[in-house]
């Protein structure tokens, strides 16, 4: 039986705590919000190794479906998962399985930048499958929605990350979240 180590339990609930707090809220910019969720998702992954990502991530997602507030606008219930955006609640644990897995072996800025894009688009996209599956909407409106729509804020969001992942390598901050 494999011990898991109690920095990383902690590192996790800590990471799950902080992803809980923050995802709910969005700053409103007209007709596509700026979700946090999907800008603490992809800084966990960035900061974090995978299992602590991954575990952290989908923990959230068990919160959320149980019930507990934690959704953007501090809705929850499983019954989100089955709604034009369950798809891109799903997809959140692309970023852990992309951005971590991939900063795992190799850490400069761009496979920083690279896989932030790389998992934000392929969330986009999932997301805007599933849309596409639960309204009936054609395929080339919903990637228009669903995708389209939100790459100007992704592209946003991936420049905060790389400035938050800098400055938190920069004071040391990184190293004990890497050293699990």
């Amino acid at each position: 039986m494999t011990r898991i180590p109690l920095r990383r339990l902690n590192l996790t609930a800590m990471m799950t705590a902080v992803i809980c707090a923050v995802a709910p809220l969005a700053i409103p910019l007209g007709a596509v919000p700026f979700s946090l969720q999907t800008f603490i998702i992809p800084l966990v992954a960035t900061v974090c190794v995978p299992s602590v990502a991954l575990t952290a991530t989908a923990l959230y997602l068990l919160i959320g479906g149980l019930g507990l507030p934690v959704f953007v606008g501090y809705t929850a219930g499983f019954g989100h998962f089955f709604t034009p955006t369950g798809g891109y609640l799903l997809a959140m644990l692309l970023f852990p399985l992309i951005i971590s897995v991939a900063l795992k072996w190799h850490r400069s800025l761009a496979v920083v930048v690279g896989s932030n894009l790389l998992a934000g688009l392929l969330q986009l996209v999932a997301g805007s499958l599933w849309l596409a599956v639960a309204t009936g909407m054609a395929l080339p409106t919903a990637f228009v929605t669903g995708t389209l729509a939100f790459v100007p804020a992704m592209l946003v969001k991936v420049a905060l990350i790389l400035v938050c992942e800098r400055a938190a390598e920069r004071s040391g901050a990184l190293s004990l979240t890497k050293m699990m």
